[in-house]
């Protein structure tokens, strides 16, 4: 499925250099609640998002990265969260990391039962076929210490601001 993204200030992803790879994060809200990702194998949790192809438009990469690892479809850009640089040594990665964040809302209204059906490509299961990552809604406010990456953390703070000034 492709996405259509409404804003027109999202850019292109620029062709990166060898030391440095882009990555985008989509931090999926609704009313009161963020979604985040579990990692079963070692209990951290995420923001959905991965590397950005160059010449894809940021949004897409996020959104199409966002349905493949939640399965929500009804997912609107609210607003970019920025970017952050990410150096060497802070990660498993050995290049650079310019993560770039957007705050996304689901447009459907969640059940309580939603159940998340979905397919997994090989990459996102452990042994057993179980999925690697599992989609859990957190309370807002609860999100922030749950986070493994000070990137993940930074760019919850920079949503709670943007939601207070988009709905309050």
């Amino acid at each position: 499925m492709i996405h259509k993204i409404q804003s027109k200030r999202a850019p292109l992803v620029p062709v990166p250099s060898t030391e440095t790879q882009i990555f985008t994060s989509g931090l999926v809200c609704d009313k009161s609640n963020f979604l985040l990702l579990r990692d079963s194998t070692d209990k951290t949790y995420h923001i959905p998002g991965g590397p950005a192809r160059p010449k894809d438009l940021l949004g897409n990469c996020v959104l199409s990265y966002t349905n493949q690892q939640t399965g929500y479809l009804n997912l609107k850009i609210l607003s970019e969260l920025g970017s952050q640089v990410i150096n060497k040594g802070e990660t498993r990665e050995s290049a650079v990391q310019n993560v770039f964040g957007f705050l996304i809302h689901l447009q459907v209204e969640r059940k309580p039962d939603y159940v998340i059906v979905r397919r997994c490509r090989s990459s996102q299961l452990e042994e057993g076929n179980k999925p690697k990552f599992k989609a859990v809604w957190v309370p807002q406010l609860k999100a922030l210490p749950l986070l493994s990456y000070k990137v993940d953390r930074e760019f919850v703070r920079r949503a709670l601001l943007e939601i207070y000034r988009i709905f309050y």
